[in-house]
């Protein structure tokens, strides 16, 4: 019975992991210059931008569309 429950864990962390990864990829991709992405491909360190990325997405308003 402990066997099964241990294996049951083991199973669920390693789901977990797996679906958190491309998010993990996704936000530190997300804090390079596109320049970088473009000749680095996806990254998995936080890049210089961070800040200056999440201000513009979080803060400033959406240019209207024309």
């Amino acid at each position: 019975m402990y066997r099964t429950k241990f294996f049951d864990h083991l199973i669920l962390i390693a789901g977990v992991i797996l679906m958190l990864g491309p998010l993990v990829v996704a936000f530190t991709t997300s804090t390079h210059t596109a320049a970088q992405i473009h000749t680095d491909g996806l990254m998995l360190s936080i890049g210089d931008h961070f800040t200056e990325t999440y201000e513009k997405v979080l803060f400033r308003s959406a240019s209207p569309v024309r």
